[in-house]
């Protein structure tokens, strides 16, 4: 065994420990990896302090690790690179330096799966997703993996309403959408419309419950509303909600509805190898952290660090 592969394999019986990672990141250092030795270090650094949205320095950690993923992703990934590149498959994804986690359909994995092992030798989680025949009735040998979870119908149905789910939402996220807290340190999400003339402040309570009052009196803006309210853009996490003409949810409209009214049959106008896999779709929007607020009857994506990204 190589003195690469003892690290690796040591990383896979220890994925608790960030201490050998940490020193095979020095040993890269010393044989010219630089770029991979400081990924490392900065995904252990940044892991246990990933919610901590308004810290510069978090900050600065998801910048870093964004530049270098887009980089060198392609590479560190080897020849299972391109499971992140086809939707709606993801992965590998990277957690602490190293490939952790990777979603395929069943019929990809029964013709990859030695490929993915030996590409990413930590892999610790493979999701499966449905395809034109149902996996129930078919046997994957799990052995060689720690955890393997089957997406059916139902475990969409049960993930997409579970009433506890929390999101972060981050300062102004755009389009006239802002999170904060307000002086008694009450968390608020304040939604301006009609050209900034009204604005509704909706508010939450420690056990996710919420109140909603609406302000006519303005042209509302993000300064107006510190002024005016003492409201202080942050972090703030909230239960799912829903209200009329404003809503925090995981999912999109057009991902769910077509898959839970019937997810074994092919919607019209859907490529079938998108079809065949529409549950790793929905997976990869989780596995982004990604949620929707809608508002005035359209669809505002946000990212898990609260960033409005696209409007629908």
């Amino acid at each position: 065994m190589s003195e690469r592969d003892a690290f690796l394999s040591a990383i896979r019986a220890s994925p608790a420990d960030d201490t050998v990672r940490l020193v095979f990141a020095d040993w890269l250092d010393d044989r010219g990896e630089p770029e991979r030795a400081e990924f490392i270090r900065v995904q252990c650094e940044l892991e246990p302090l990933r919610e901590k949205l308004d810290d510069s320095r978090v900050q600065a950690l998801w910048q870093r690790e964004d530049e270098l993923l887009a980089e060198h992703f392609p590479r560190w990934a080897g020849s299972v690179a391109d499971l992140g590149a086809i939707e709606p498959q993801f992965g590998p994804v990277f957690v602490r330096g190293f490939p952790e986690r990777v979603g395929v359909s069943l019929d990809t994995l029964l013709l990859r799966r030695e490929e993915i092992l030996v590409a990413c030798p930590t892999v610790r989680e493979v999701t499966v997703f449905p395809t034109t025949f149902r996996p129930q009735s078919i046997v994957v040998d799990r052995r060689p993996f720690e955890t393997m979870e089957f997406c059916d119908n139902t475990w969409i149905t049960r993930l997409a309403s579970r009433p506890l789910l929390r999101f972060p939402l981050l300062g102004d996220l755009g389009y006239g959408l802002f999170a904060g807290h307000l002086p008694s340190g009450t968390a608020c999400l304040a939604a301006i419309n009609d050209n900034g003339k009204r604005v509704y402040l909706v508010t939450f309570n420690a056990d996710g419950t919420f109140s909603k009052t609406l302000w006519e009196d303005g042209q509302w803006s993000g300064e107006r509303l510190r002024q005016r309210f003492g409201f202080v853009p942050g972090l703030i996490r909230v239960r799912e909600f829903r209200d009329r003409g404003l809503a925090l949810r995981l999912w999109p409209t057009q991902y769910i509805s077509d898959y839970l009214r019937d997810p074994w049959r092919q919607p019209p106008g859907m490529p079938e190898p998108q079809w065949r896999t529409r549950g790793g779709v929905l997976r990869k929007w989780l596995e982004q952290g990604r949620f929707v607020v809608e508002w005035q009857g359209r669809e505002h994506v946000a990212d898990k660090r609260g960033r409005v990204v696209a409007v629908r």
